[in-house]
């Protein structure tokens, strides 16, 4: 997959200290975003076959680790998540 952004320092996705399924993507020390970390399968369910119809993908990064992400949410909702890509 492609990423849509790109870090002026390096991307970080640190586990939620106050909640434990979700996390927090930094850009060096700057907090960019927090989400819910939800499956592939979920992403795939709800997003890529249309099961949520209000689901949207708003980027893709790579972590300094190699690690890519999605990080996506539903405008219905006002949830965003997180994806580990496999």
């Amino acid at each position: 997959m492609r990423n849509t952004i790109k870090a002026k320092i390096g991307y970080t996705v640190r586990k939620s200290k106050s909640m434990e399924n979700f996390r927090a993507v930094f850009d060096g020390e700057e907090l960019l975003f927090v989400g819910e970390l939800r499956s592939m399968e979920d992403y795939i369910d709800e997003y890529k076959n249309g099961g949520n119809e209000c689901a949207v993908k708003y980027e893709v990064f790579t972590t300094i680790h190699g690690n890519q992400f999605i990080y996506w949410g539903c405008l219905e909702t006002s949830e965003d998540y997180i994806t580990k890509v496999a």
